[in-house]
C-alpha cells in the first residue's frame, strides 16, 4: 500500500463502523461490540501508521511547524512515541467490554503517567538540537 492509503481507509471506515455501532447499540446488545471494535481498530491502525512513519502529519502541531522547526525534531521518533501511545489507547475499548472498576482505574493512572512521559519525551528527547 502507498503511504496514505491505510490512513485514508481508516479515516473513512472506522468512523462509519463507530456510527453503526452507536445506532445498533440503541437497538440491541450487539451494537456495543461493533462500537468498541470500531474504536479498537481505529486506534490500532492509527498507531501502526504512526509507528511505521506513514502518519506523522496526524501528530498535533507537525503540520503547522515551519521547516526550521521541523529540522529541530526527529519526527520519526515523535511518530514512534505517539504511535505507541495510540496502541496503548486501543486497549481501552477492550477493557470496557469486561468492565472492572479497579482495572480501569489502574489503566487510567498508567494512561496519565504515559501522557506526561510522552509530553516530556517529544519535547526533550526527540529534539535534534538543545534549546
Amino acid at each position: 500500500m502507498e503511504d496514505g492509503t491505510m490512513i485514508a481507509i481508516t479515516m473513512v471506515f472506522a468512523p462509519i463502523l463507530i456510527l453503526v455501532g452507536l445506532v445498533a447499540s440503541l437497538v440491541s446488545d450487539v451494537g456495543i461490540y461493533v462500537l468498541l471494535g470500531g474504536l479498537f481498530l481505529f486506534f490500532l491502525i492509527i498507531g501502526i501508521a504512526l509507528m511505521t512513519g506513514h502518519g506523522i502529519g496526524m501528530v498535533a502541531g507537525v503540520n503547522t511547524m515551519t521547516e526550521s522547526e521541523k529540522k529541530e525534531y526527529d519526527l520519526k521518533k515523535v511518530g514512534r512515541a505517539v504511535g505507541l501511545f495510540m496502541l496503548y489507547c486501543s486497549l481501552m475499548p477492550l477493557l470496557i467490554l469486561d468492565f472492572n472498576a479497579w482495572l480501569f482505574l489502574i489503566y487510567m493512572i498508567v494512561f496519565l503517567l504515559i501522557l506526561v512521559w510522552l509530553l516530556w519525551y517529544t519535547n526533550v528527547r526527540c529534539r535534534k538540537t538543545s534549546r
